[in-house]
Order: structure tokens, then C-alpha cells, then sequence
């Protein structure tokens, strides 16, 4: 049980898969259509969340934060009924040939200041596959995964997002390093622009034992609220740590 300043994503429809690198492909957009905080699991939120594993197999988790206050502050109101969001997830993990799968299924809603000054209560949905493709210590180990997403647009920037990916930790036998790879389209909820379809990869070298370096490329194709037809994002990053 948590209570305080904690990251939503991590108790509803998280990808146990993806890596940091790839944190923004799979909750940018859902954070954004569930009225989530910005950045999804990036950023911390004033709230509660408990999770509990009812057997081997079966957990289910439940998540209240306060969307509005600022990420990283000092307040600690956790429930704001102007600004809300609240989702519990059902989930089934399943240890077949020591190849672990999880289906989960998860059931949000949200408050949301509209464009005409009102705040709008809405519904939704989240459903989630996982697959291990090689067994845990083994290298390198893959995993795969989809997603679809659904949200009333009253709470949403995009009502619905269909995505799936592939994340491979220790590829050629390196240790710590990573690749990742996704694809998806989004809904957005503005009527009059088009769908957008996304697609980002990225490696991640292990330089030292201390050292990261991470290449990110994401391909925005048609995106909704520009007049590009593609849209490229790059981005480096370097981690060192203590």
C-alpha cells in the first residue's frame, strides 16, 4: 500500500516490459486520454494506490491521484474532486512452460476541466497482453506486448489507442544493455483531425558500470495537430549513477 506522492502508471496498466527508454510510447498518449498526469510514469502525483495479489495468478491493484497539483511539490492532497483520477486493474498472470504471460483488464474514471470552463466527469477502459518470449535469466530475454486503450472524450486528448511492441534486454550477450521497438495508432478526440500512427525504437549501451547511453528515434506519421506528413523525434540520453 502506498499513500503520498507515487507514479499512477505503476498500479494501473503497467507494461512490465518496456524499459525508461520506452515509458513515453506506452503511457505519453494514455496518460493524456485518461486526464493522467503528463508523462505518465515519469512523474510522481499526490494520491493513493494499493495492490494485492490474491494467489500466484491473480492480482488486482486501485489507484486515486490528484491530477492537477504539480509533480514533485510538497502538497500532499491526494483527492481533489475537481481534478480526479481513479482506475483498478484486474490482472491474471499465467506461468506456463516457465514462459510467464499477464492479461489484465483495467476500469478508469476521471474529472476534467473542459474548454468552456466546466469539469466533465468520464469513463474508460484498458486492456493489456504480455507474452515472455525467453525465460527470466536467460540472455537475451524478450518479451512482447499490446495494448488498447478507450476513454470518453470528456477526459480524453485521444478516445481510443491501439499499440504493441517488442523489448529485448541483454541482446549479443550484453549485459544491461536493451532494444525496444513499438508501433501504434491513436483517435484522437477533436473530430476534425485525422488519425495519427507512431512508431519508436531505441538502444540502450551499457558503457561502464555506472554509464548509459541511449539512442531514441520516434516516427510520427500524419500526427493529428500538424500539417507534416512524418515527423521525426531524436533524442540521446546519457545516465551515470552513483
Amino acid at each position: 500500500m502506498h499513500v503520498g506522492r507515487l507514479t499512477p502508471w505503476y498500479f494501473y496498466g503497467y507494461n512490465t516490459f518496456t524499459d525508461s527508454e520506452t515509458d513515453a510510447f506506452t503511457s505519453e498518449m494514455f496518460s493524456g486520454s485518461v486526464a493522467l498526469p503528463e508523462g505518465g510514469g515519469n512523474e510522481s502525483k499526490p494520491g493513493a494506490a494499493i495492490q494485492y495479489f490474491i494467489d500466484e495468478s491473480f492480482y488486482i491493484s486501485s489507484v486515486l491521484t490528484n491530477t492537477e497539483d504539480e509533480s514533485s511539490d510538497f502538497n500532499f492532497n491526494v483527492y481533489n474532486k475537481d481534478a480526479y483520477f481513479v482506475g483498478t486493474e484486474l490482472g491474471y498472470v499465467s506461468h506456463r512452460n516457465r514462459l510467464n504471460s499477464r492479461l489484465s483488464l483495467g476500469l478508469h474514471t476521471a474529472k476534467k476541466k473542459q474548454a468552456n470552463g466546466l469539469r466533465e466527469k468520464g469513463y474508460g477502459f484498458n486492456l493489456m497482453y504480455e507474452q515472455e518470449l525467453t525465460p527470466k535469466g536467460y540472455s537475451p530475454y524478450m518479451g512482447t506486448f499490446a495494448q488498447y486503450i478507450y476513454s470518453d472524450e470528456e477526459i480524453a486528448i485521444a478516445t481510443q489507442q491501439l499499440s504493441s511492441g517488442i523489448n529485448v534486454k541483454h541482446p549479443f550477450n550484453r549485459r544491461g544493455d536493451a532494444f525496444g521497438w513499438g508501433t501504434g495508432a491513436v483517435r484522437p478526440t477533436d473530430k476534425t483531425v485525422t488519425d495519427e500512427y507512431f512508431s519508436e525504437t531505441y538502444y540502450r549501451v551499457q558503457m561502464t558500470q555506472n554509464l548509459q547511453w541511449s539512442f531514441d528515434l520516434q516516427l510520427y506519421v500524419q500526427p493529428s495537430y500538424s500539417t507534416k506528413k512524418v515527423a521525426p523525434v531524436v533524442s540521446i540520453r546519457l545516465l551515470f549513477s552513483f
